[in-house]
């Protein structure tokens, strides 16, 4: 009666057009990925209350960012793992970063108040502890 074209031909240009548009998505997020990685060391406030952790974090560079670095700063309330302080100093890039030893770069005042982070000689950064409302 009535000449219908197949549609299998239809489907599988469709299937092969499917297939490229994944394929070269995949692709182009792999080769956009970076990987960020950090070391670094933590120490508890004088009244066991916080915790102080100094980190020197990087990112691997990848096809379309470059490479990264910065000292990552944080206060964490002990009782509930919660994040109260936090502050990011990016480096230049001709500046390595740190690795961070507790005893000689983590210094908490006495009433447990602030916590100071130093390069082993000068200071770096210096947080308050937020006060709880």
């Amino acid at each position: 009666m009535f000449d219908r074209p197949s549609v299998l031909p239809t489907l599988g240009v469709l299937l092969a057009i499917s297939v490229l548009v994944l394929g070269g998505y995949g692709w182009w997020n792999l080769r956009n990925q970076s990987t960020v990685m950090g070391v670094g060391d933590e120490k508890a406030s004088p009244n066991g209350a916080f915790i102080a952790r100094a980190s020197a974090m990087w990112r691997e560079s990848s096809a379309q960012r470059a490479d990264e670095e910065w000292y990552e700063f944080t206060i964490i309330r002990k009782s509930t793992g919660h994040t109260v302080a936090t502050r990011r100093i990016d480096l230049p890039g001709n500046v390595p970063a740190l690795p961070f030893d507790a005893d000689r770069m983590i210094f908490w005042a006495p009433d447990s108040s602030e916590v100071t982070f130093t390069d082993g000689a000068n200071p770096i950064c210096t947080l308050p502890v937020p006060q709880r409302k």
